[in-house]
């Protein structure tokens, strides 16, 4: 089984949540820049929003920021034209596919907005479990997600893989002890993949034929 995160990895979303989270910052009269939250990326967003509820001393709960990040997002997703998966995403997955892999999808995104990414990006049918994060007690960097992941597709945690590219989401899945790959992307800010087994610049063919090579243990 192959589980992937969503944003960062399937979709480029992290410049979006930054602009999101610029403007309810802006509404407060507080600056932000992407250096101030690229430790954040890949998080459980209760656990990302409590951090940044007492580093700013917001008034409001880590639960109620959340809600109002996961309305301002989705009004954000339904104002695009299109989305598109990130370049290389799906030959990826119809590779994994057409070798009889199991895939699954553990996103820190609430499940609201992961039905509107997966439908509006086609890449539904491609997912035979999924887990969102507001469906775990505890979020990235906490294996929690992906070890729920493994549960709904029947498989034992150490033939499962990941693909991540956020450090918290790395360590998240070395902690479920699960083959891990680190994807860099620039979007998503300067992040530690170091712990990942194998680390790739992108999804494109040469990154995506050593996914499809490397990957040991993996089961369909």
């Amino acid at each position: 089984m192959v589980i992937f995160d969503m944003d960062g990895v399937l979709i480029d979303s992290e410049p979006w949540y930054f602009e999101v989270n610029r403007r309810f910052f802006a509404e407060r009269g507080i600056a932000i820049t992407r250096a101030d939250f690229e430790c954040y990326a890949g998080m459980g967003m209760v656990t990302m929003w409590e951090k940044v509820r007492v580093r700013y001393r917001l008034p409001e709960t880590a639960v109620d920021l959340a809600a109002q990040e996961t309305e301002a997002f989705h009004r954000f997703l339904l104002s695009q034209a299109r989305l598109d998966p990130i370049a290389g995403a799906r030959d990826l997955l119809e590779g994994l596919s057409r070798r009889g892999v199991f895939l699954g999808l553990a996103s820190s995104t609430p499940r609201k907005n992961v039905d509107c990414v997966l439908e509006r990006t086609g890449l539904r049918p491609f997912f035979g479990a999924s887990v969102a994060g507001d469906e775990v007690t505890n979020g990235k960097p906490a294996p929690d997600i992906f070890l729920q992941a493994a549960r709904l597709g029947g498989h034992e945690p150490a033939r499962c893989a990941v693909v991540e590219d956020s450090g918290n989401g790395v360590r998240a899945a070395k902690a479920a002890g699960m083959f891990c790959v680190g994807v860099r992307n620039p979007a998503s800010g300067r992040q530690d993949l170091s712990p990942a087994d194998l680390v790739v610049d992108d999804l494109g063919p040469a990154s995506r034929d050593r996914i499809l090579t490397d990957l040991p243990g993996v089961t369909s």
